[in-house]
């Protein structure tokens, strides 16, 4: 049965598969309108308490979109447990039995939270940077080594839940973005003074996004 929308006889009639034409809208700038045909829709609906999820799904496929960029983006550190892990898979899950081709974002902050320190360590981090594992948590007072493995745990975490794309904060070396990409689909970059770029520039955002085809073929 279709839980999103159940007036619908086939997922083949889904509005994500038939396509609305949104373009005309009165309202739609020029940057609204590179992200829709795009097909990028920049939506913050795994936050909070999940009481707009189902709602931000049917406008995610009302819109036609296929990657829903900053789904989640946590400012704190413990503010991400399991619960929250669990209810996010369900819904990420959900929305991939209607269109299997949709991509779900989540945002790291290069900011690092005091509350840090009562999370453990995976033995898995360790090993991503050629470490010994430890029994410890994270130091938020560490040196930058620790600050790597903080964000490349936290996009493990993200990843483990069903997102298929991470945003990094201008913040994050370019050496985790090079590990996060051996794992995830799309890696997007946000560059300190992106706010002042066209959007439409091709150029711009050909570099922006990075699959792992295209470091692959160069």
């Amino acid at each position: 049965m279709n839980l999103i929308f159940p007036e619908l006889p086939s997922p083949k009639m889904h509005p994500a598969n038939i396509g609305h034409d949104l373009v005309r809208c009165d309202g739609f700038d020029n940057r609204l309108r590179q992200l829709y045909l795009d097909r990028v829709l920049k939506l913050n609906m795994f936050d909070g308490d999940f009481k707009k999820a189902m709602t931000d799904l049917h406008t995610v496929f009302n819109t036609g979109a296929k990657i829903v960029l900053h789904a989640t983006a946590p400012k704190t550190a413990g503010d991400w447990d399991a619960p929250r892990l669990n209810f996010t898979r369900f819904y990420i899950n959900l929305a991939r039995s209607l269109d299997p081709e949709l991509i779900f974002d989540a945002y790291i902050t290069d900011r690092i939270s005091p509350t840090i320190r009562y999370i453990s360590i995976p033995s898995c981090v360790f090993e991503a940077f050629g470490l010994q594992p430890e029994n410890r948590c994270f130091d938020p007072s560490g040196n930058e080594l620790e600050q790597k493995m903080w964000y490349y745990f936290r996009a493990m975490q993200f990843l483990d839940a069903g997102f298929e794309s991470i945003s990094l904060a201008p913040g994050i070396p370019q050496e985790v973005a090079d590990m996060i990409l051996q794992k995830a689909v799309l890696v997007f970059r946000e560059e300190p003074a992106c706010a002042d770029l066209k959007i439409d520039d091709e150029e711009t955002i050909k570099n922006r996004w990075i699959t792992q085809k295209q470091r692959e073929h160069g």
